[in-house]
């Protein structure tokens, strides 16, 4: 990830000497849905606040790049071990994505937009167990998937925006042999600042 991370960066610098210094710099809060899907087993469901920054290089009106990090929390479940015993799940998830952003400029200052590109993401894994610790498990993965979302964007100033966004990735998990899938949606606003 770190490699990745790196690669981001070193694109980034280089395409921002082609743009006309139109840089970006945003604050992202919302809500995170994540829900774990194990083949042919149960499947963990929880929520938790999300926050990140992203910043982003403008070339028109209508297309972006973005390089951005995110916390999308913890999300924990529990469920009836059938022993009498309490199954405990908590996860989380952080990603650094590198995209791009479509626009289309709107009346009164507001735009739709659209983004999709690659997340680079880590992903830990705590299951405890009532009845014993011995059988406790603690997992992690990393990988690489597709995010895609959608939004409204309205320009407060001329260096000012606030955004309302909805994104989705899905990850493809393999913790310690056990495969999954874990979808994060994200309900989030944007507060962004233009340089």
């Amino acid at each position: 990830m770190k490699k990745l991370a790196i690669g981001i960066l070193l694109i980034t610098s280089s395409i921002t000497a082609l743009a006309d210094s139109n840089l970006s710099a945003e604050l992202l809060l919302g809500s995170a849905d994540q829900k774990t899907n194990f083949e042919g087993s149960k499947s963990i469901t929880g929520d938790d606040f999300s926050i990140g920054i992203r910043g982003t290089v403008t070339f028109n009106e209508n297309f972006e790049l973005e390089l951005a990090y995110q916390n999308y929390g913890e999300a924990e479940d529990s469920f009836n071990g059938g022993y009498g015993n309490t199954i405990s799940d908590k996860s989380t998830v952080k990603a650094f994505s590198f995209g791009v952003k479509g626009l289309i400029p709107l009346k009164n200052k507001l735009s739709l937009f659209g983004r999709a590109g690659l997340a680079s993401w880590d992903f830990e894994v705590k299951e405890t167990d009532s009845l014993s610790p011995v059988f406790d498990f603690n997992g992690e993965d990393d990988g690489v998937d597709l995010y895609f979302g959608a939004g409204i964007e309205y320009s407060i100033q001329k260096t000012w925006s606030l955004g309302l966004e909805y994104t989705y990735m899905e990850l493809g998990l393999n913790v310690s042999g056990v495969k999954a899938d874990h979808e994060v949606t994200n309900l989030g606003l944007s507060l962004g600042y233009d340089f």
